[in-house]
């Protein structure tokens, strides 16, 4: 009777980590159709050009913009989207890829629900570029520092990523304040890390030899960091704090400058609240 009940409580795992997936799967799927539903609405009317590039990798092109097998990051002329998603259960992989000419530069949106993940990167046509996304992050001469909302509450990836979207995306205006509050807060931990005396550092980071292949536990062999962390003299800190606001106002002022037409941009090619949410 025990190796009975064993056997059944064995059989069940399986069914109740699928029982647990499906709505996960279930949403995917529903994001997967919306985002079809839009960029074949454009096919029919002319304005898109699709391609299947694989059995998972659907892409969409503007007219005037072949779509070539050039990969993603290459110079575009009009707007491409590229529907990528796993062939295991059609929609493990759901990811979205947007990228567009915007006024003065070009902007490029990634969507994954799976992860939670969205990113927004404006770049402008003289180089200047920013990105959005769940985190921003500023260099420190050992690593970086970082402030977010990589936090996940009771409604799950799918939540977290449908409260990224309307906050970075909903709007101009929220694209705007939610960008400038994670701003705020980075600027703070940086004032509190320098404050504090935390930061250290490892002289020349990039020193060749610094990751050293050695045996670890259980027979495995991995890299290891030589470093012998100093913490930084009161001139690094005080110019590891200048440099770190002074990027923090570039930015800040790069959202007041160009959020409205950044937002536009994507809204424009891609509403998210109709096409993805």
């Amino acid at each position: 009777m025990r190796l009975a009940a064993s056997l059944l409580v064995l059989l069940a795992l399986p069914l109740a980590a699928r029982a647990q997936r499906s709505p996960h799967l279930a949403q995917m799927r529903q994001m997967r159709g919306r985002a079809l539903a839009c960029l074949e609405a454009g096919t029919r009317d002319g304005a898109l050009t699709h391609v299947r590039r694989s059995s998972s990798v659907d892409r969409w092109c503007a007219t005037g913009d072949p779509c070539a097998d050039e990969p993603l990051g290459a110079p575009i002329a009009g707007t491409r989207y590229e529907l990528r998603a796993s062939t295991s259960g059609g929609a493990d992989g759901l990811e979205l890829e947007v990228r567009a000419r915007a006024p003065a530069g070009a902007v490029h949106l990634v969507l994954q629900p799976w992860t939670g993940g969205v990113t927004l990167v404006l770049t402008l046509d003289d180089g200047e570029h920013m990105h959005v996304g769940p985190e921003q992050c500023v260099d420190v001469p050992d690593g970086q520092l970082c402030e977010g909302t990589r936090t996940l509450d009771a409604s799950g990836v799918e939540g977290w990523h449908a409260a990224l979207v309307r906050g970075h995306l909903g709007s101009a205006r929220a694209l705007r304040d939610t960008t400038l509050d994670v701003l705020a807060r980075l600027r703070a931990r940086v004032e509190r890390a320098v404050a504090e005396h935390r930061l250290t550092t490892c002289g020349d980071r990039d020193e060749p030899g610094r990751f050293v292949c050695r045996p670890g536990p259980g027979g495995s062999r991995g890299m290891f960091d030589t470093c012998v962390r100093r913490p930084l003299t009161a001139d690094e800190e005080q110019a590891t704090l200048a440099a770190a606001r002074a990027e923090i106002a570039r930015r800040e002022r790069f959202v007041e400058r160009h959020h409205r037409a950044w937002h536009a941009a994507i809204d424009a090619r891609f509403p998210v609240a109709r096409c993805w949410l």
